[in-house]
């Protein structure tokens, strides 16, 4: 490119000034970060650098012939320094002012956006404008804008150039470029994807995030940390809507990543990462449970009392653009659908239970008290959920029995190794085990008329009593304990008061 006007000297003269205004950019945006209310003394310096600039700049682009590669260098620098001033003013609180230069901006090179020069300016201005429109509440002319860059193709090969590169006589070093309009494109798709959740567009919103973590896959450039939580967040989003075949699809793609990192790299994955996927997990198994039961009792409370009569949505695969390039995906056999039979229940039992030992690995009592707490008391829900479908009564109480030993191996543990957490924790404890003990009590009221519902003789009748009255007096002796634990518990935290503030469940 033969450059007239703008020949090496003239860019060594413009980025002498834009180094010292570079300076001061940065001393007014330290300023601001530590106290916002220290006015920038150097202020009148920063705009007499900007003057001098674009005066130059002004100079040159008048000189230049119209639409040539120099001219839109020009005019990308002139771009540029008011979108530094723009960048400036936002950090003076003049959001009004700042909006309005990045608007006239974006016209000024529009008719330039898909040129070397321009391109990423134009994709950053877009950022800081969209971003200011939607905190004013614009967030449909914001959508418009970002759906008009994001939609479109780009070349891999694209070479872009910062405010810096412009004022440079070297070229931009090209990976680098490819780095930075990356990360730019991650920024405007996350902006875009929250843009469409504060409308309610959920299906677009979900996509976005999508498109977020296919582009991190790309790339190669992603924390498996953040990559794994931003997945597993996705995950809810679809457990909102009750869309479990998503919702599946994207934990078992967190499980390739993870194993595929392990495998190509050879390196230890974070424990945070298999965390998150284990939350996940469960969270998806408790999620199904309980949507199912609240279906089949709405569909009982309708005299539907078959459960087969449960309305199931037609099996369907996961959509080629929900799918991620670049990942092989195998899918468990679990259910992703409404619980209708004790199979499906067993199934999806098994598979949370599992990933529930896995968190526990991690959430140790000694070193993770309450979140050891927790799990336990997710597997006790997970006990209730597979009682509820357990459809004879042996197995019911089973199945409740289980879930009584696991409760009162928990409250011994605590009381013995963690009294201060069997405090915090004491109240939740004995209302599950008062609600297994009735559970139980109740399979054997039915186990005993089932055994004596062909004959009503005396004898019959007089055990029935007598089963009755042993039931209300276990009842009694659980009210009991329960009134005689309060005191105790305040007793051990009025001890607990004597000990150094430090002490805590931790």
């Amino acid at each position: 490119m033969a450059n007239d006007l703008l020949n090496e000297n003239a860019l060594k003269e413009m980025g002498a000034i834009f180094d010292n205004l570079s300076v001061y950019l940065y001393k007014e945006k330290q300023t601001n970060e530590n106290d916002q209310n220290v006015e920038n003394k150097d202020s009148d310096v920063v705009n007499g650098y900007f003057e001098q600039l674009l005066e130059k700049i002004e100079g040159y682009l008048t000189a230049s012939e119209n639409s040539s590669q120099e001219f839109v260098k020009i005019l990308s620098m002139k771009a540029s320094l008011l979108y530094e001033k723009a960048k400036m003013r936002l950090l003076r609180e003049s959001c009004t002012d700042a909006l309005q230069t990045l608007q006239s901006t974006l016209k000024l090179i529009e008719d330039y956006a898909d040129h070397d020069y321009i391109i990423f300016l134009y994709l950053r201005i877009v950022n800081h404008v969209s971003y200011l429109l939607s905190k004013d509440g614009k967030l449909e002319e914001a959508r418009t804008l970002l759906e008009t860059i994001l939609y479109k193709e780009y070349s891999p090969d694209i070479v872009v150039y910062s405010t810096e590169d412009l004022f440079k006589v070297d070229e931009p070093d090209p990976m680098l470029c490819r780095l930075k309009f990356n990360k730019l494109m991650l920024n405007n798709i996350q902006m875009l994807g929250w843009i469409y959740g504060k409308l309610g567009f959920q299906d677009l919103h979900a996509f976005m995030e999508h498109l977020y973590l296919q582009k991190q896959l790309d790339i190669d450039d992603l924390n498996i940390i953040n990559w794994t939580s931003k997945c597993c967040r996705l995950v809810i989003i679809y457990l909102t809507t009750n869309n479990w075949i998503y919702a599946r699809y994207y934990l078992a793609s967190v499980g390739a990543l993870l194993a595929q990192k392990t495998t190509d790299s050879k390196l230890t994955i974070e424990p945070q990462a298999k965390v998150s996927l284990s939350k996940a997990w469960i969270h998806y198994g408790l999620h199904l449970f309980s949507a199912s039961k609240k279906k089949l009792l709405e569909k009982m409370y309708d005299n539907e009392n078959d459960a087969t009569d449960i309305e199931e949505k037609p099996p369907f695969q996961v959509l080629e653009q929900h799918k991620f390039r670049g990942l092989q995906v195998t899918i468990p056999n679990i259910p992703a659908n409404y619980i209708t039979n004790t199979q499906d229940a067993r199934t999806l039992f098994v598979h949370t239970q599992n990933w529930l030992k896995h968190i526990r690995t991690f959430y140790t009592l000694r070193d993770y008290p309450l979140q050891y707490v927790n799990a336990v008391l997710d597997l006790s829900e997970l006990y209730r959920f597979l009682a509820f479908y357990e459809t004879d009564l042996e197995s019911q109480y089973n199945v409740q029995k289980r879930r009584s030993e696991t409760l009162e191996a928990l409250s011994t543990l605590l009381r013995e190794v963690r009294p201060s957490c069997y405090t915090a924790v004491s109240i939740e404890l004995w209302r599950e085990l008062a609600e297994v003990q009735i559970e139980m009590m109740g399979i054997n009221l039915k186990r005993l008329y089932t055994f004596e519902c062909e004959q009503e003789t005396v004898g019959n009748i007089k055990k029935r009593i007598e089963a009755v009255s042993e039931v209300h007096d276990k009842l009694e002796s659980i009210g009991d304990t329960i009134l005689t634990v309060q005191p105790n518990e305040t007793e051990v935290e009025n001890q607990e008061l004597n000990l150094s503030s430090g002490e805590s469940c931790q």
